[in-house]
């Protein structure tokens, strides 16, 4: 009985709603898994979804006290360009997103960079720059859908300055400024858990605020905001550091649904690097960047995962593969989209039409799934229900909650050819 009970915290809406920071939960939730790791069933234990806790820190250290020094401990953990890994962290590495990213980059030639950008432009007839796309789709994800959580976060912080008497103007502007600070921030999170915060978050968090555009939308918030969290650097106020851990606690999910899950469907210039832990942005590495980094690899966390594949990879190697190797055929590449565009006639502005962006995401996914000679793999099925699903994550013309039938009946139409 109690192991059923258990195993019932392993659903996903049960394990969102615990507050894993308390000793209690954490003692609860664990204990049947404790009771396999010293049993031997499990020798090592995947924490997915770290950036979503609390405090990781403390959660990481109570793990490694439960489970022991010999344990197999990975985190799941998305890291930013040099961005590194926490040092003090008592765990032996990352579940190897950031492995995948850096040879999928070396496998693609970054000589095909302006020539891909050139393609990308004519195919969708605009320029499109993937950071300010990835602050539009941020900012999209905050206000259209995790408003709660950004009221709750503005309701926080308020108990903070609870000795202001505020208008509706400067409570606006303290929303903004909130919300501003999570779209601009360049990573999923940061990670101090008392205070003071050690002065290299003190700057990581000053450099931010400063990246913030300052607007007549955010400029009182801004103000305020900064004020309140330079108090991070001298002050050991309970409900301060309650504040700042909700908001990177916040910021994590806003990045991966405003990245993972948006942009990587929106921003269609060369699809192969839109995948988990690598970056639409990118465009190839040198060989000898690889090598380093390899090295600095073998120094820093030996015992990482090398992936190149997860649940969460959106393509597999093959595909991946293929779509490295237009990289080294830019002509021939584009040659054949020409010919396409015209026996399609993409952009001729058709009632039923996909939209170019749309259809430059489909041709390349051909090029990655289409089966070999000899075989079938049932990829005309296969592909309609990738584009139902990429389409609704583009949340362009159609999503999840409000799908658009006619548009649909187009992608089934484009498929169709």
């Amino acid at each position: 009985e109690k192991q059923i009970n258990y195993r019932r915290f392993f659903t996903v809406n049960g394990l969102i709603c615990l507050n894993m920071q308390h000793k209690k939960v954490f003692d609860a939730y664990h204990q049947y898994i404790i009771q396999l790791t010293k049993k031997g069933v499990f020798q090592g234990l995947r924490i997915d979804h770290i950036d979503g806790l609390a405090d990781p820190k403390t959660y990481l250290q109570r793990l490694r006290n439960a489970v022991g020094k010999d344990c197999y401990i990975v985190v799941e953990k998305i890291l930013e360009a040099e961005e590194e890994l926490p040092t003090d962290w008592p765990i032996d590495g990352t579940t190897g997103y950031d492995f995948l990213a850096i040879v999928n980059n070396l496998l693609t030639n970054r000589k095909a960079e302006k020539p891909f950008n050139k393609l990308y432009r004519e195919m969708i007839d605009k320029n499109l720059d993937p950071s300010a796309q990835m602050i539009l789709k941020k900012r999209g994800i905050l206000l259209h859908y995790m408003q709660g959580e950004l009221n709750h976060l503005v309701t926080l912080f308020l108990r903070l300055v609870a000795n202001e008497k505020f208008d509706e103007s400067t409570m606006k502007s303290i929303k903004t400024a909130i919300a501003d600070f999570l779209i601009y921030c360049p990573v999923y999170r940061f990670y101090g858990n008392s205070l003071p915060l050690p002065d290299t978050e003190l700057a990581e968090i000053r450099q931010l605020l400063d990246t913030i555009p300052v607007t007549t939308a955010n400029s009182t918030g801004l103000d305020l905001l900064t004020t309140t969290l330079a108090k991070l650097g001298d002050e050991a106020q309970k409900e301060l550091l309650q504040f700042y851990q909700r908001l990177m606690q916040f910021s994590g999910p806003l990045m991966a649904k405003g990245v993972e899950d948006t942009l990587m469907y929106t921003y269609n210039r060369f699809i192969g690097h839109g995948e988990v832990g690598d970056s639409p942005a990118a465009f190839g590495i040198a060989t000898e960047d690889f090598h380093q980094l390899m090295m600095e690899r073998q120094n820093k966390i030996p015992f990482s995962i090398n992936a190149t594949a997860t649940h969460d990879t959106k393509r597999g190697e093959d595909v991946r593969a293929r779509l490295n190797v237009l990289t080294d055929l830019p002509s021939d590449w584009r040659d054949l989209l020409m010919t396409l565009k015209g026996e399609l006639g993409i952009g001729l502005g058709k009632k039923q039409q996909l939209h170019q962006n749309d259809i430059y995401l489909v041709l390349q996914t051909i090029i990655g799934v289409l089966p070999y000679a000899g075989q079938n793999g049932a990829v005309g099925e296969r592909l309609n229900q990738y584009l139902e699903k990429a389409l609704r994550e583009a949340k362009k013309r159609s999503d999840w909650a409000n799908p658009n039938q006619t548009y649909e009946q187009a992608v089934m139409a484009f498929a169709a050819k």
